[in-house]
């Protein structure tokens, strides 16, 4: 009984985050009351069930839950709130609930228009359409029984309402959630926001932006945005603690969780239109733990493990031309390192190095060599693949290792552990035929046929190559090793002539003269001895090689031995020497590709693949120093230095791991200022190609605007002053004065006003510079700008980047008392909404000690700025009288007003 109740503890422990949706807060259960929504109206519309295009899974259950809001908690009476699902929503149902909106909200109050369903492009490419239940497949059908935006915006600006707020919860850009095309043949969106322009009383809430697609809730099947937006409104984007959320906090909360959560999509909601005051309040919800969310959920059926995708290399095509004629003897030895070349490029088993190495001894080769040039263009093509698929390779070995350590563990469940080899051969596909990807393909051929996850394979000692029961002798070292004997060791010739090795090395070692052809003779016994399998004689070439590449008839006699000691003996020295063998050759210079540490570089690291613990170290040290010493550093060698390290390290070679520790240091630092860097160079490749866009669009564009006498007005205030410019790019920012829209050079025109120290310019531009809108996207210089625009006094601007230093977000650090000087003068600058912030914080002691007495001076300087029911209100919360009696007046001059707060009315008429 006591086992199986640990079972089923075990059971609800051990849920795969993917299927908990309860990660995320249930909204069915009502919010704490706020109230004043007594003359509101509103229209839910939730369709999740479309007959004929993709379905929208929760739709209906966000609709039911935005319903029980506004019901409950903002306490709309429930005769002024529409609920309309699936099969009610035809586009006449659309029309005539948006008129009843309008008609049925009172004066004074906000009237809601919430849509969550599918959204396109209409045919004329200027603006999204809703589409309604009723829509078929076809684009006619589509434009036909959809709902225009412009027609929505139309019917609700009917209403007397003080104050709109619209939310659709629908990507204009005519796709799924999961980014398919919904109906073949529609437009792409050009713009969305021509139909509000001038309608500063509502909040357009959209879930992207129109080259998007919104899709669902990571971890949850129910579109993503109108559940954080609701979330929003709840409490859960009152970052200020002011126990309000206005439009901009609503809308910032929805960009940085998204931003946050999503792994397979870009979602970036935008608010259009400008309201005054909060949407909601007061509020008393806390938000979930995103930090908690993100790391629980994943999308479906995805790995829990993630690995970079490696990129396909071609293999080079390598063509030969004949030499005609009669041959001399160095002819036939090119001739036979040419065929060596050759025949070694059809080997299927030779490694790539072998591969290259045949043709850069070839291309070094200068004596007698017809094919030198050709040689070159080989061995150039095959030392890039050679670089890249080793590359690959110590990726593969080292995202092996950690799949082979996550299939171990006992807790995670079959389908998690396929997802995780699906992820791993996804990612090294062009590398299927490496014994490592094949284990892994088993492995998960064995857990989906229900026989479990079986321990992967050891890759990282592979061991030597296969070695050869007769390596065939050059014919060049073999005439050169073997002559007459006459001293006490012919029988040690006798020994090598017979593919005894030890025979070779003894006879090299004491029976030739030091005087034979300056070493060439003892060096090509070594070589031999080394061929026949004696890892003695390798060593002993060791010293011998520079000599030999020299003296002997051919270097490829040389690469031949070297090879075969480093890869099928194993032995550390020749594989040095190898990588060295290529640059002391004939014709390589130190500034060629082929150079000597490039070829050493690559020979050690191919050793470390193979197995060979001891190089690994010298190959990752020679890049890390490569690159470490360097003008210009290379990221993608430091990581393949840590990668070779970490091989090393995995086969118990402790200098290997004290390097990687040494390493990983330094790594985040190295890491972070490689990736600024690579921002950096994209952002100036963007930016060229933007002056480009803007070099070959503005004359157009200027002669388009000399036929508009507002336009041209506009360019000539421009000329006269910069500071005058930001009208100007309204023209081609929003399509004004008759214009074509052109970002790029709309942006070009606020930069020029933004210079001349105009704050509007830099306030409009900060935006911009952060989306990437007509210009390069640069985090940094948004705030820049904004901070420009704030020192320029503008009020808004100040005030934004007090909301950000609230919450740590667009590069400005948490700090709360500096977000409380930016609203102090924001206020001084004459934003209302920000006394009346200021004074919250400041009578709570947020970002300083309380202050009773300054807080009632904002609160009353903000009344007095703009003497509303949200900012004079604040003013009577903290005694002050003439703050009480404004609202007072307020109350008795409106009854929608009183309606709509009773309490307070009540409260500053005594």
């Amino acid at each position: 009984m006591r086992s199986e109740l640990l079972s089923l503890l075990l059971s609800f422990l051990f849920v795969p985050a993917a299927a908990t949706a309860a990660v995320w807060p249930d909204l069915s259960v009502p919010a704490p009351s706020q109230g004043g929504g007594e003359a509101d109206a509103a229209v839910v519309i939730g369709i999740e069930k479309y007959p004929f295009v993709a379905q929208v899974p929760g739709a209906a259950q966000n609709a039911e839950d935005w319903h029980l809001y506004l019901t409950k908690t903002r306490a709309i009476p429930v005769s002024q709130v529409k609920l309309i699902r699936d099969n009610e929503a035809t586009l006449e149902d659309l029309r005539e609930a948006a008129s009843w909106a309008a008609s049925a909200v009172r004066p004074g109050g906000t009237l809601w228009f919430v849509f969550i369903g599918h959204g396109a492009p209409h045919k004329d490419g200027k603006e999204g359409v809703l589409i309604g239940v009723d829509a078929q497949q076809r684009a006619d059908s589509l434009y036909s029984r959809s709902l225009r935006q412009s027609e929505l915006m139309d019917l609700l600006s009917k209403g007397g309402q003080a104050a709109s707020v619209v939310v659709l919860d629908a990507c204009f850009s005519g796709r799924t959630a999961e980014g398919k095309e919904l109906i073949k043949g529609l437009q792409p969106l050009i713009a969305l926001a021509s139909p509000l322009h001038g309608w500063d009383r509502a909040a357009v809430f959209t879930a992207g932006r129109s080259d998007q697609f919104a899709g669902p809730l990571p971890g949850s099947q129910r579109p993503a945005f109108s559940y954080l937006l609701l979330g929003a409104l709840r409490g859960w984007a009152d970052h200020d603690q002011d126990g309000s959320v206005t439009a901009a906090e609503a809308l910032s909360f929805t960009q940085a969780t998204l931003q946050s959560v999503l792994k397979d999509r870009r979602q970036t909601p935008e608010l259009l239109g400008t309201p005054a005051g909060p949407l909601a309040g007061p509020v008393r919800e806390p938000g979930p733990d995103i930090g908690s969310i993100v790391r629980l959920v994943r999308p479906k059926d995805s790995s829990e493990l993630a690995f970079g995708e490696v990129s396909a290399v071609a293999l080079p095509a390598i063509k030969i031309a004949e030499v005609q004629g009669g041959f001399k003897e160095a002819d036939i030895n090119v001739e036979r390192m040419l065929e060596t070349a050759m025949l070694t490029q059809k080997d299927p088993d030779a490694l790539p190095l072998e591969k290259m190495q045949y043709w850069c001894g070839l291309w070094g080769t200068p004596e007698g060599n017809p094919y030198r040039g050709q040689a070159a263009s080989a061995c150039k093509e095959w030392h890039a693949f050679t670089d890249k698929y080793q590359e690959a390779e110590l990726n593969l070995l080292d995202d092996y290792s950690t799949l082979a350590r996550y299939l171990s563990l006992k807790l995670k469940t079959a389908d998690q552990k396929a997802a995780a080899i699906n992820a791993f051969s996804t990612a090294y596909a062009p590398l299927k035929d490496h014994p490592a990807f094949l284990a892994a393909i088993q492995a998960r051929d064995s857990i989906t046929s229900g026989a479990g996850a079986p321990q992967l394979p050891a890759m990282d000692e592979r061991g030597p190559l296969a070695r050869l029961k007769n390596p065939e002798m050059p014919p060049e070292l073999v005439e050169q090793a073997f002559g007459p004997c006459s001293n006490s060791w012919c029988a040690d010739q006798d020994r090598c002539k017979a593919g005894q090795g030890s025979g070779c090395e003894t006879y090299g070692n004491y029976g030739v003269s030091y005087s034979d052809d300056r070493y060439a003779r003892r060096t090509a016994f070594y070589m031999l001895g080394c061929l026949q399998g004696t890892e003695s004689s390798c060593r002993a070439l060791r010293g011998h090689a520079p000599s030999a590449i020299t003296d002997t008839k051919s270097m490829g006699v040389t690469m031949t031995a070297l090879t075969y000691g480093c890869f099928f003996l194993m032995d550390y020295g020749s594989c040095d020497y190898l990588g060295q063998t290529y640059g002391q050759a004939k014709g390589l210079v130190g500034s060629d590709l082929t150079s000597i540490q490039s070829q050493r570089v690559l020979t050690l690291e191919a050793a470390c693949l193979r197995g060979l613990a001891k190089a690994c170290l010298p190959a990752g040290n020679l890049l890390r120093d490569r690159t470490r010493y360097s003008s210009s550093p290379n990221f993608r060698e430091f990581k393949r230095a840590k990668l070779l390290f970490a091989k090393g390290c995995r086969q118990k070679d402790g200098e290997s791991c004290g390097a990687l520790t040494s390493l990983k240091t330094s790594w985040p630092d190295l890491e972070a200022s490689f990736a600024k860097e690579l921002a950096e160079v994209k952002r100036l490749a963007e930016a060229q190609k933007l002056a480009a866009d803007l070099a070959e669009a503005k004359p157009r564009l200027e002669a388009a605007c000399s036929g508009s006498g507002s336009c041209m007005d506009l360019k000539k205030a421009c000329a006269r002053d910069a500071k005058k410019c930001a009208p100007y790019a309204q023209c081609f920012a929003s399509g004004l004065c008759g214009m074509e829209k052109h970002s790029v050079f709309a942006s070009s025109l606020l930069e020029k006003a933004c210079d001349a120290a105009d704050a509007a310019a830099c306030e409009t531009l900060a935006p911009r510079y952060k989306a990437g809108e007509g210009v390069a996207q640069d985090p940094a210089k948004a705030r820049l700008t904004l901070t420009k625009a704030c020192q320029l006094k503008s009020a808004k601007a100040c005030d934004d980047l007090a909301t950000y230093a609230s919450i740590g977000q667009e590069g400005e650090p948490l700090d709360r008392t500096r977000s409380l000087g930016l609203r102090r003068l924001a206020c001084d600058l004459g934003k209302a909404d920000a006394c009346s912030s200021a004074a919250g914080w400041l009578a709570q002691g947020i970002g300083t000690s309380a202050d009773k007495d300054a807080a009632l001076t904002l609160a009353r300087k903000g009344c007095k700025l703009d003497v509303s029911f949200l900012t004079c209100s604040r003013g009577m919360e903290l005694g002050d009288s003439w703050s009480r009696r404004q609202v007072a007046k307020l109350c008795d001059q409106d009854q929608a007003l009183a309606q709509k707060w009773p309490k307070e009315c009540e409260a500053a008429r005594q």
